[in-house]
């Protein structure tokens, strides 16, 4: 199991949550025609550009996605959306977990030896008293007897010392035996837990389920089967922000009622954001509250800034003349009649512009965004 970034608004009614105002993110368009006139294009320029950006956010509860280890069908789910669970509990399992029942079937030897194990301990202990207590009645009579029959006292006393010891020492071996009877059947338990890990599915943390599978759907190894919401515990949910923007920032924020709180980005699988651009589906970034003091609640809507210096007389474009992924941001320069794609290097971002650090030079002409 392994825990993913957030893919999808998950948050269903359970969590009293009106729903998520999400934009989506567009594959890079290609651009069929040239431009037919400098309406259609920027102009590389110098200016000056403002040290924030803003993207629109919402508090969320803390989620936690689960996937199966192994690929294939679901053949139990023991939860549905809005059950409460708990860490470590069985959510459910994909079928062929029923031919590594030796695991449960450990489990139960398990369970029934130590059973078994401690009655007989408790009643060997209990033995162990009554023929010490025996041993004392008959030390006790020694005192009252005659001499005659003080010799036949000391050899019972005798005897019944011995039969403690044996007792005892029984007692002790019978524990060690036990204990590695035990031993081997965890050893078991382990190996089999190995072997069917992939096939069952557990809880990484208390909370209330907002998604899960349904029987009979097919899983891929890592696929999101199971999410757990923590309705205590908040985090925000924001539009994209790539991990270059968040690292040039020197401040990042949320708003709400002009109060501001700090927050930090939560890492993201830059090949799972560059695969749901790729398929048109929306990305969203994700980030710790790292105060214990906001006004917020989950389902309220923020505003998230990202801060750095301001600087002036720098290289700018129009934002929406720059694509961005995860690994790299580029424009269509204007090249006569036709287009080329030009990497560029970029700097700090605005809500309008964009510096340009390298790739472009000044009065260089790119085509704007539709």
């Amino acid at each position: 199991m392994k825990k993913r970034m957030m893919t999808a608004c998950i948050i269903g009614s359970i969590l009293l949550l009106s729903g998520c105002n999400e934009k989506v993110q567009q594959d890079v368009p290609a651009l069929l025609e040239p431009a037919a006139s400098l309406n259609e294009v920027a102009v590389v320029k110098r200016g000056d550009i403002s040290n924030r950006a803003i993207y629109e956010a919402q508090a969320i509860p803390y989620t936690e996605e689960i996937s199966f280890n192994s690929e294939g069908i679901v053949d139990k789910m023991q939860v549905k959306l809005g059950d409460t669970v708990h860490k470590g509990q069985l959510l459910g399992q994909l079928q062929g977990a029923e031919e590594n029942a030796r695991v449960i079937d450990v489990e139960n030897d398990i369970e029934n030896n130590k059973s078994e194990y401690e009655e007989a301990n408790v009643n060997a202990e209990y033995d162990i008293l009554i023929m010490e207590a025996e041993k004392e009645q008959l030390e006790k009579q020694l005192k009252k007897v005659s001499k005659d029959e003080k010799k036949k006292l000391k050899k019972d006393i005798a005897v019944k010392k011995m039969d403690i010891e044996i007792a005892r020492q029984k007692l002790k071996n019978d524990k060690e035996i036990q204990k590695i009877e035990l031993g081997e059947l965890e050893r078991k338990k382990a190996d089999y837990e190995k072997e069917s890990s992939g096939l069952f599915l557990y809880a990484t943390m208390d909370g209330i389920v907002t998604f899960a599978v349904k029987e009979g759907d097919r899983v891929s190894a890592s696929s999101l089967a199971v999410a757990i919401s923590d309705n205590i515990k908040i985090y925000v949910k924001s539009d994209f922000v790539s991990s270059k923007d968040y690292e040039r920032a020197e401040r990042c924020y949320v708003k709400y009622l002009d109060t501001e709180t700090e927050v930090a980005e939560r890492p993201y699988n830059a090949s799972e954001v560059k695969e749901l651009f790729k398929n048109g589906q929306p990305v969203f970034s994700y980030f710790d509250i790292k105060s214990d003091n906001y006004a917020f609640k989950i389902g309220d809507y923020l505003d998230l800034y990202l801060e750095s210096a301001g600087k002036n007389d720098v290289l700018i474009l129009p934002v929406n003349a720059v694509y961005f992924d995860d690994e790299r941001s580029y424009v269509y320069k204007k090249d006569g009649d036709g287009k080329v794609m030009t990497d560029v290097q970029t700097g700090i971002k605005s809500t309008s512009f964009v510096e340009i650090t390298g790739g472009l030079e000044e009065g260089d002409e790119v085509y704007v965004k539709p």
